[in-house]
């Protein structure tokens, strides 16, 4: 039973009010007689199908058989998917499903966010204030199985977060352009030190979808890739090296920073910017630098 729950813990009406016309307190509805609403005619009198009943028939229907991976949110996994698995098992021979995942509701500064309490932030909202990679930053940085307890600041933070994974992986693209005029990237992997983090990258993925560990392997990187951003010369392979693999860790979560390599104008504007800083001409530096700004080119 997913639920963990046995009819010695069960307390009638703990959870609902208790309904009188039950045979027994812990039978769930089949049928729930009905006069609005969509409904049909039964031996019971018009109705429609409990809960539990119609995501039954509807996986079967649309799915058809034993389905692979069954969601839901952890408040789901008793009594819904409890019941859903009773009736499978009775309906068509089978569990429903082969793995059940869970995942944690959110809160709001430690108490569960609801429509009745009134304490909710719609995603849209959020994905319109910190954009898309950001929000989907800050929901993989807690386990799927934990509560993500959302309180103030927690969003800029993740904004921030975002920028400095998005800034290490612009830079060494640019750098691979401009000191290499080379943008191509996917090799394979040969340095120790980067082929330990991958293996730390697949464990934590590997143990049950830790995804929080995984940001911490691509921090790890973003560190590294730093690091070579400030030296002036770095091997090519190093910087193909690190970009394959940050590129990679990032396909896996879902998060894309899509770089359009500099047209001939804007390398020519980066390079004589680069130049004024070597020659220490602080004046031109600073002009030249506010006109890369303008022209939104990240370095």
């Amino acid at each position: 039973i997913l639920g963990g729950q046995t009819q010695e813990n069960l307390i009638a009406g703990a959870r609902i009010t208790e309904n009188e016309l039950k045979k027994n307190p812990n039978d769930f509805n089949l049928w729930k007689e009905t006069k609005v609403g969509k409904r049909w005619s039964s031996p019971w009198g018009e109705g429609r199908p409990g809960w539990h009943t119609e995501c039954v028939v509807m996986a079967n229907s649309f799915l058809g058989n034993k389905i692979d991976i069954h969601g839901g949110g952890v408040d789901l996994k008793f009594p819904h998917h409890d019941n859903e698995i009773a009736q499978s098992k009775v309906a068509y021979g089978h569990h429903l499903a082969n793995y059940w995942m869970h995942n944690g509701r959110i809160d709001m500064q430690e108490e569960k966010m609801s429509k009745s309490l009134g304490n909710i932030i719609w995603a849209h909202e959020l994905v319109e204030q910190i954009g898309y990679g950001s929000y989907r930053l800050m929901m993989l940085n807690v386990p799927y199985r934990q509560p993500l307890n959302y309180k103030e600041g927690l969003e800029k933070q993740s904004a921030i977060d975002y920028d400095k994974i998005k800034r290490a992986y612009v830079s060494l693209y640019r750098k691979l352009q401009l000191d290499y005029q080379k943008i191509d990237y996917q090799v394979e992997l040969k340095s120790p030190e980067l082929l330990k983090l991958n293996q730390e990258f697949i464990d934590a993925l590997s143990d049950d979808f830790n995804t929080a560990n995984a940001i911490t392997m691509i921090f790890k990187l973003v560190k590294t890739i730093n690091n070579l951003n400030r030296k002036q010369k770095v091997d090519v392979f190093t910087i193909k090296e690190s970009l394959t693999l940050l590129s990679n860790f990032l396909w896996v979560l879902g998060i894309d920073f899509p770089v359009n390599p500099l047209t001939a104008e804007e390398l020519e504007l980066v390079k004589r910017w680069n130049q004024a800083r070597q020659d220490k001409d602080f004046a031109l530096a600073d002009s030249l630098r506010e006109e890369v700004y303008r022209r939104g080119i990240i370095i």
